[in-house]
């Protein structure tokens, strides 16, 4: 058996997500990755007394059915681990979530699959976070390109007009809390995690 490393890194909480795209991206076998842990920093850390249990995972939060925004991806020179994940030369850009290759190719390891139930709506909700995530830790990541914030503005320039509630997703300084799913993740996971026959899938793509 290979030895083993124990390397630990101070991040922010987005930090903390990239570094779990990103292992969930390249799926890492068993065994690669012995343990994430997550624990509060303290700028004077104490030593552990001899023979103390090491800091344990706390409860993983579950899926919230309901929209939960998530913060803009932080400028690629704050983000720390936004360089982790290059985009390929000489490899044809995917036209809607302008990677290269399409973010959802190879499939990735993490993403399984369920049968049709209502659960799977939460679920989706999951896996479309950790898109983000590994989106956000590209270089250079879609989230910045032109033609994306285009798309992004007439979107909701479209949702306020149909629905005033949108503005909602507007901050101060006029960005948005939330991005846009690329029609391509959408179809991967919702084709993996199908809602029960007759129910239809909510209009919105924000996440």
């Amino acid at each position: 058996m290979a030895g083993r490393k124990h390397i630990t890194f101070c991040v922010t909480p987005d930090g903390e997500e990239y570094m779990r795209g990103f292992i969930d991206h390249f799926g890492f076998g068993d065994g690669d990755v012995v343990e994430v842990s997550s624990v509060p920093h303290s700028e004077h850390p104490q030593e552990a007394p001899p023979g103390a249990n090491p800091p344990q995972n706390p409860p993983e939060p579950q899926a919230d059915p309901q929209d939960d925004p998530l913060p803009p991806p932080p400028p690629a020179d704050q983000a720390g681990l936004a360089a982790l994940i290059p985009q390929a030369d000489g490899v044809a850009e995917c036209p809607r979530c302008l990677c290269k290759p399409c973010v959802t190719t190879p499939e990735p390891l993490w993403l399984g699959q369920q049968p049709a139930c209502e659960e799977n709506a939460a679920l989706r909700k999951v896996k479309y976070k950790t898109f983000w995530a590994t989106m956000a830790n590209m270089m250079p990541s879609p989230w910045y390109d032109d033609r994306y914030l285009r798309r992004k503005d007439q979107k909701l320039a479209e949702d306020i007009a149909l629905e005033p509630a949108a503005r909602r997703l507007v901050i101060a300084g006029g960005g948005t809390v939330r991005e846009i799913m690329p029609k391509c993740v959408l179809k991967l996971v919702r084709g993996r995690f199908p809602n029960p026959r007759g129910k239809a899938y909510l209009g919105h793509k924000w996440v």
